[in-house]
């Protein structure tokens, strides 16, 4: 895991991460690695597209693909909520947004809080996005590589993704 720069001779600084619900798991990305967090809002469905994407919203004026986070991961489709919130950031030069059941909190890390993750740690997430696990009093976060949740080719799908398409839902 990347720490952000330290003085020769010091610890590592600690981190802020995002902290947000699937399920009954919490898990965490780095704050850095999210441009916003909006309210769940309208969805263009499109066709053709893996059932973890929903579809695309239109934010500010750029065409953002949506992940549902909950169905990437392997469980069922839940109605949204009013706690439901899509996390914006960038994968791989790409913006994209990620659907979780709700947004917890914004919390600091050091380094020592954090562990190498065992193999087999979430019943929801595949061991190759998480990055770490955290100890916090009694609670255990799961760190997540958000540039892992989706692998290459689904990046480069969503990079097909284009207005053209949007345009197509509309008949």
């Amino acid at each position: 895991m990347q720490q952000q720069g330290t003085i020769t001779g010091e610890a590592p600084l600690s981190q802020q991460y995002v902290v947000f619900n699937i399920a009954d798991e919490e898990y965490c990305i780095e704050i850095l690695k999210v441009q916003e967090i909006i309210r769940r809002t309208p969805i263009t469905w499109l066709p053709r597209r893996p059932e973890y994407v929903k579809g695309v919203i239109n934010l500010r004026g750029e065409i953002i693909p949506i992940v549902d986070l909950r169905v990437k991961f392997g469980l069922p489709a839940q109605a949204y909520s009013k706690f439901t919130r899509i996390l914006i950031g960038q994968i791989e030069n790409r913006m994209c947004g990620m659907i979780v059941d709700n947004v917890a909190e914004v919390i600091t890390l050091a380094p020592g809080q954090i562990e190498k993750a065992p193999v087999t740690v979430s019943r929801n997430a595949s061991a190759e996005y998480i990055t770490g696990i955290a100890k916090v009093e009694k609670r255990v976060l799961i760190l997540l590589d958000i540039a892992r949740v989706l692998s290459v080719d689904e990046i480069l799908s969503l990079d097909d993704i284009t207005l053209s398409d949007v345009e197509e839902t509309r008949g």
